[in-house]
């Protein structure tokens, strides 16, 4: 009976047979307090030869980026999927635009009510768990989708994909707090959140050619068939990284804060804010750009639409490329580059302001490029810098409060700034609004670094 009590059969969440176990710093006396009553923060501080995790990811730090990045695009397929489908969606079931609206923001609902818990939970049981779980829901949800049978189940579909995409995401941002050091976590990072602009940019692609040469229901079925291997083949590499989990046992291996604790500290509060500045720029530049060019400006859609592409695509190459700055230029400290990013979102926002209308296409496109490296790359950086101020046992709610500022902002600041240009009249009032934003995400880095600098001497956010 005892034996047999003490075997655990193997399942989709548990480690396969015959892989060897991931060094953990449990395992790793120097890793503790004294007595080993207290975990240390970071691996940083660990310098133990049992623990072995660092020499293991030096020899495999792009199968590890690849990974994850994998995890981090299968959160993308609900945020990504509406907008190609909304023409067939309207056209099958006869919906309006606001209840198309209704339902696109469904999408960032669910998910907003769902991330703090699901966040706590990566900090529970470890990050394979909620990436495995979150990637095989993902297809099983494609699935249910394609078999809707009214606006209803449209939007309750919607609404609860918000559990994967909030397994997944605090969860990849976790990972690579555990297996990197700061030397090389912000590169690391950068090149994870380039998963999702890139299936993205598959999913725009793609859907709408299944709708048009199949259905909309037979091409979501078939998106939802692939992924159901490429999610097994994640969990089976997810297995052979060297993350720190709980070792399987169900039981919480680190004692971290909680949300509440960690809203109550500037250190945390902070980067939150920058966050949500960040991207509430982020979103009016996705929602607006090209509606400014075309209406003020008098480009053209074709070439307004190649220049908001080429700022999503120069990003996806910045984010890394930001990372690897921050670690060779400017000694692993993250506050200078958000600092330089918000400088270049800020310039961009005043070259489009003072852009006359008429011009040339080609004159957007050094603005363009700013957008992309200033504003659109920043949020890996941000994840970065708060998962650093918060210590790794937090990592996983740091990561979902992003989120919250993130998606949050993301419903907000369309309203708003559309609010603004229709009663004000000038989309140069709406610009401001914006440029403010950036002052204050490029401003509020080098603050929190002065402030920790008075505090303890020490920078707060690299070596």
């Amino acid at each position: 009976m005892c034996g047999m009590g003490s075997e655990r059969r193997a399942t989709l969440f548990s480690r396969p047979q015959g892989n060897p176990v991931s060094p953990s710093r449990d395992n790793c006396p120097l890793s503790r307090g004294r007595n080993g009553a207290r975990p240390v923060e970071s691996f940083d501080e660990v310098n133990c030869a049992q623990l072995g995790m660092m020499s293991s990811v030096n020899a495999n730090t792009w199968k590890i980026a690849v990974t994850l990045m994998l995890g981090r695009a299968f959160a993308m397929f609900f945020t990504g999927i509406f907008g190609p489908l909304a023409p067939f969606l309207a056209d099958e079931f006869g919906l309006t635009e606001s209840q198309l609206g209704i339902t696109s923001s469904a999408v960032y609902a669910g998910a907003v009510l769902m991330v703090l818990p699901m966040g706590n939970l990566v900090d529970k049981i470890g990050t394979r768990r909620p990436m495995i779980a979150g990637a095989l829901l993902t297809p099983l949800y494609l699935l249910v989708l394609s078999r809707s049978t009214g606006l209803a189940m449209i939007i309750a579909v919607f609404f609860l994909s918000g559990l994967p995409r909030t397994l997944i995401l605090p969860a990849t941002e976790k990972a690579v707090a555990q297996v990197t050091t700061s030397g090389g976590r912000a590169t690391i990072m950068g090149t994870i959140h380039s998963g999702p602009p890139l299936a993205g940019s598959l999913i725009s692609a793609l859907v709408p050619a299944l709708a048009v040469a199949l259905t909309w229901r037979t091409g979501v079925s078939a998106i939802g068939l692939v992924l159901i291997p490429l999610a097994l083949w994640l969990r089976h590499m997810l297995w052979g990284l060297p993350l720190d989990d709980d070792g399987g046992d169900g039981q919480r291996a680190e004692d971290g804060s909680s949300a509440l604790a960690l809203l109550g500290d500037s250190r945390y509060l902070l980067p939150i804010a920058i966050c949500a500045m960040f991207q509430g720029a982020h979103i009016v530049i996705l929602s607006f750009y090209v509606l400014f060019m075309t209406d003020e400006l008098l480009i053209s859609p074709v070439w307004a639409g190649v220049l908001l592409g080429l700022a999503q695509m120069l990003a996806v190459a910045t984010r890394p490329l930001w990372g690897h700055v921050s670690e060779q230029w400017f000694a692993g400290r993250r506050s200078l580059p958000l600092g330089i990013m918000g400088a270049c979102g800020t310039a961009a926002i005043v070259a489009l302001m003072m852009t006359p209308p008429g011009s040339s296409p080609y004159l957007l496109v050094p603005i363009s490029l700013l957008v992309g490296a200033g504003i659109i790359s920043a949020r890996p950086m941000i994840s970065t810098f708060a998962i650093e101020q918060s210590g790794i046992n937090d990592a996983g709610k740091v990561s979902a409060m992003l989120l919250v500022a993130t998606w949050s902002m993301f419903i907000i600041m369309p309203i708003v700034f559309g609010w603004t240009v229709t009663y004000t009249g000038s989309w140069t009032v709406g610009w401001l609004l914006t440029g403010a934003l950036l002052v204050g995400g490029g401003v509020l880095p080098l603050v929190l670094r002065a402030q920790t600098d008075r505090s303890n001497g020490s920078s707060p956010d690299g070596p």
